[in-house]
């Protein structure tokens, strides 16, 4: 398969990034994936690929107003959208950074992680590596995103996601395990399935260490 395409996601990006915010049909995961981070107040939490900061809210009421949220992301469009939010909103302590996550460098080390529906981020190992060196030993990290196995998945539902996905990935390399690199860096790791296998929740504290860990 094909790798993720830097050039191809910005393209794809730069297109939806000004009606981002109003797809509801992942909304629900978003929520379910926040919920696992597990915040509390005061906390620093660091978004990858944060787009238009959809998750700004529900992680900023997470860590609440002494904490800090930050967010990465490298569509220049998305962002504008997210930095007009933040200042629509007034929230102080909100920041984002215009990178590839991969080249990334910030002084920061975060007490979470989240990834959310970044698929191609996640198959780019320099990039989960970038991410996961900007949190604490013992951090909480998820991730949420599609997936699906053709063998037990509703075909009918497999379709469904696949069209939606279409929109948001440039690359369906690593599909069938697509949390393998992020978990490599976790322990106690958990994974949830939802909409019929074609979606998932993994989560786990982060460890330094590169060995695979086994999913349960």
């Amino acid at each position: 398969m094909s790798k993720p395409n830097r050039q191809a996601a910005l393209d794809q990006y730069g297109k939806i990034a000004s009606y981002y915010d109003y797809q509801l049909v992942f909304r629900g995961m978003r929520a379910k994936g926040i919920a696992a981070l597990g915040l509390r107040p005061g906390q620093t939490v660091l978004e990858a690929g944060c787009g238009t900061g959809v998750n700004f809210a529900r992680l900023r009421a997470g860590v609440g107003a002494t904490g800090q949220v930050y967010g990465i992301d490298q569509s220049p469009l998305m962002l504008r959208q997210a930095r007009a939010k933040i200042a629509r909103r007034g929230w102080t302590n909100v920041e984002v950074f215009e990178s590839p996550l991969e080249e990334a460098e910030l002084p920061l080390l975060a007490d979470a992680l989240l990834f959310s529906f970044t698929h191609d981020l996640s198959q780019i190992p320099a990039a989960v590596d970038s991410a996961m060196a900007k949190v604490r030993p013992g951090g909480r990290v998820v991730a949420i995103c599609t997936h699906w196995n053709e063998k037990t998945a509703p075909k009918a539902a497999t379709t469904v996601i696949k069209r939606l996905s279409d929109r948001y990935m440039t690359t369906y390399d690593g599909y069938d395990e697509p949390w393998h690199l992020i978990v490599g860096h976790l322990s106690g790791v958990h994974r949830t399935r939802h909409w019929f296998g074609t979606m998932y929740i993994v989560s786990g504290e982060r460890t330094g260490d590169r060995e695979e860990t086994a999913v349960r």
